[in-house]
This record gives C-alpha cells, structure tokens and sequence, in this order.
C-alpha cells in the first residue's frame, strides 16, 4: 500500500512538471490612444497639430514599427521575457519636434501589455503626481492599479499647441489570472 502512495504521489508530481514544461501561456501587447472629450486636447492621428506625425519602433524581443494611421494597434504577441526597446518620435509637416527612447523588461508574470500613446497636459488615468508634472519629471511614477511605467516626451516649445503640452508614455501591464477593472 506504501508503494502504490509513493508512485501515485510521483507520477503526480512528474504529470505536474510536463504542465509546467509545456505551458502555452503568451503575452500580447496593445497600442492604443485613450480617447478624449476635449477638443483641445490634439490627440487624432489625423490632426497635423495632434498625432499625425507619431512613428512608434519597437525592438529588442519585438521588432516592428507602427505609424499614426495604423493606430489603435490590434494585441500581437510579445515573449514572457526580454527587453523591449521603444523609439518614439512625433513630426509636424517635416519637422521632427519630439523623440525619446526607452525600455522596459517583459515580466513573466505579465500576460497582457498595453501602451498608450496621448498629446495631453498629463498622462490619462495613470494618476501621477502633480509635483511631477510641474517639474516635467521625463519618468514620473503612476499611482493607478496596473499602471507599471510613464513616460514623459518633451514637444518643441514651438511645436506645442499649449504652455503645459507633452507626448505621454503610459505603460500598463495585467496578468489574466488578476481583475482589470472593479475587483471583488
């Protein structure tokens, strides 16, 4: 009876270990830009004051490239691990007036990335601290469930339809296994 424990308990424990080895799980990244009542707000891809002129290029884990008209960017997948590298830049007519490059490692805990894309005076819904905005801190710290990163993209002061206007960065990461949105 002791021998048929001990080979139940270990065929368990090696039936356990092949799920492990042969787990599908994938991670898929979104681009997106969060939509906006205000007009004032240039966040259309065909607006040449607004989005028109946005050039995002991943590389790194992911290589591929994506341009205002392409948005929103349907998920694709990503890997679990590894480092994606983003290289941003906005124009307005031929002008180049804002670029920033930056990264960010794949967590495997992750299974769903979003990036948002907005010309606004502050991230959307990241909840990030006004001393930050006021000192145009380029990384200031979201304080939203999910939000794992922002970036800030300086536009060229001429460039800029308003005194306080930046491309913003958000990057929001969800595992399937949590709730994103209300949490019982």
């Amino acid at each position: 009876m002791l021998i048929r424990c001990f080979l139940v308990l270990a065929l368990s424990l090696a039936c356990a270990a092949c799920d492990l080895l042969t787990e599908t799980r994938v991670a898929t990244l979104e681009l997106t830009i969060p939509s906006t009542s205000r007009e004032e707000w240039h966040t259309a891809t065909d607006d040449p004051n607004g989005l028109a002129g946005l050039k995002i290029q991943l590389s790194g884990t992911v290589s591929d490239s994506f341009v205002a008209n392409e948005f929103p960017v349907a998920p694709f997948s990503v890997p679990l691990s590894g480092t994606i590298h983003i290289a941003v830049s906005l124009r307005q007519g031929s002008e180049p007036v804002a670029h920033r490059e930056v990264d960010w490692t794949l967590r495997s805990d992750a299974t769903r990335w979003e990036l948002q894309v907005s010309r606004t005076p502050s991230p959307r819904n990241a909840m990030v601290d006004g001393a930050d905005l006021e000192s145009r801190n380029p990384d200031p710290r979201c304080g939203w469930f999910w939000c794992h990163r922002v970036w800030r993209v300086e536009i060229d002061e001429d460039a800029r339809n308003y005194d306080d206007e930046a491309l913003w960065l958000v990057l929001w990461k969800f595992d399937d296994d949590s709730c994103a949105d209300i949490c019982w």
